[in-house]
């Protein structure tokens, strides 16, 4: 079955693109033309690589172990809490909306406890939801008041938390009945900070969906059903958007939902770092990224209003063939150019000035051989104030990435 990509918040991070197998009836290698002669030999497309797999339990170990905190609290406000979670976390903490003097004062205790397992219990206490703000690096927090506990279907590096079910109408391009409808299930997904993984490759494949009364719920295609959404500068907070098929008869109860996700993450990583970047202009590095060596020209670094612009090119040898790869299950992927990040932005204290926003165009129309991208640093009023002119600039690129696949299994769900 042909695998699909699940849908990107941004389409310029979505570099790996499907590879798509030539039409049957192509031109055969060598057919003469009408005059006789010979036509130049069909070039033969490059053989894939394997992309080999990664237990976590291997990876872990590449990354020197999960993200640990430890964070002691005493009446605390929301404030004193970012401030506590920030000093120790790969991921910036910050206030989203709301009045926060009404929040709940926090009293905590944990030490050297697994990242995501310490922000949950401190939303359940204090009554606000951990996301993200699309302006804003790292994890936002929204005031949201006591709600209950929400149910985990794996606790470890991927914490996968069921948010909420609806039934809604069949998506109009489906061709299907407009009276059909579809179970929407909407899970949260948290992931150790640690972990990086390429945008785009979120692929996941149901194994049983049962309602407290036996009926299956599986959908017409298991591997197929799904979107996600997530955050260019956080990839630990991730959203699944799964479908299944509702039955006749169905309960109010889901009995038992269960898969597995497969991603793909990287394993080694090259950082680019360019002292006052605002006084640079064309530098060029190449970087070998799988088996692919591409040039990345950094054009310049510009002030536009209170936001800062980085302009870059991305090349990929026009005289090689585009790299592509191929998972262990026979799902093959290009890597697109534009396959990179996080780039960040330090002031001469060495915090980041603001988010990043890609923006990108394909020159050519090939997002594999050729692209300019602009990122966009944009400030507003809740950051705080430079410390002087960007000092830094820092572009990490994905040199090596493996395959993970991740179990989830969740029991006893409430139905629309």
């Amino acid at each position: 079955m042909r695998p699909r990509l699940p849908t990107c918040p941004l389409k310029a991070l979505c570099g790996l693109v499907l590879l798509l197998t030539p039409l049957a009836g192509a031109q055969p290698a060598n057919t003469p033309h009408a005059g006789g002669a010979p036509s130049p030999p069909t070039p033969v497309p490059p053989q894939p690589q394997t992309i080999e797999p990664i237990s976590w339990e291997a990876l872990s170990r590449l990354l020197g172990g999960p993200s640990l905190l430890s964070v002691h609290l005493n009446e605390a406000t929301p404030q004193q809490v970012v401030q506590a979670l920030s000093e120790q976390s790969p991921l910036p903490f910050s206030l989203y909306g709301a009045d926060w003097s009404r929040a709940t004062k926090i009293t905590a205790d944990f030490e050297q406890q697994p990242f995501w397992l310490v922000v949950r219990q401190l939303e359940q206490q204090g009554g606000f939801l951990a996301g993200f703000d699309i302006w804003r690096p790292g994890v936002a927090l929204r005031l949201v008041g006591p709600r209950p506990w929400i149910p985990l279907g794996q606790q470890g590096p991927f914490d996968f938390t069921f948010r909420s079910a609806e039934l809604a109408p069949q998506d109009p391009g489906t061709g299907r009945d407009k009276a059909e409808s579809q179970l929407r299930l909407v899970f949260r997904m948290l992931i150790d900070p640690k972990v990086r993984f390429l945008d785009g490759t979120f692929y996941l494949r149901l194994t049983e969906a049962l309602d407290d009364q036996g009926h299956s719920l599986m959908p017409d295609t298991p591997e197929d059903n799904f979107s996600s959404s997530g955050h260019q500068t956080n990839q630990s907070m991730q959203f699944l958007d799964l479908s299944l098929k509702p039955h006749p008869a169905m309960s109010k109860r889901l009995k038992r939902v269960a898969g597995e996700l497969r991603t793909l993450v990287v394993t080694r990583q090259e950082t680019w770092e360019i002292g006052n970047p605002l006084q640079v202009t064309n530098q060029a590095k190449v970087m070998e990224r799988g088996k692919s060596r591409d040039r990345f020209l950094l054009e310049q670094t510009r002030q536009q209003g209170d936001d800062y612009v980085v302009d870059l090119t991305l090349a990929h040898p026009q005289a090689e063939a585009p790299p592509f790869y191929r998972t262990a299950d026979g799902r093959e992927f290009f890597l697109g150019c534009e396959d990179f990040g996080p780039v960040r932005l330090l002031d001469v204290m060495g915090r980041d000035l603001a988010n990043w926003v890609f923006d990108t165009d394909y020159l050519g129309g090939q997002a594999v051989t050729l692209a300019t991208v602009k990122c966009v640093f944009h400030r507003d009023a809740h950051d705080p104030a430079p410390a002087g002119a960007p000092a830094k600039l820092l572009i990490t690129v994905p040199t090596e990435w493996r395959e993970l696949v991740v179990p989830f299994e969740f029991h006893d769900l409430a139905l629309p």
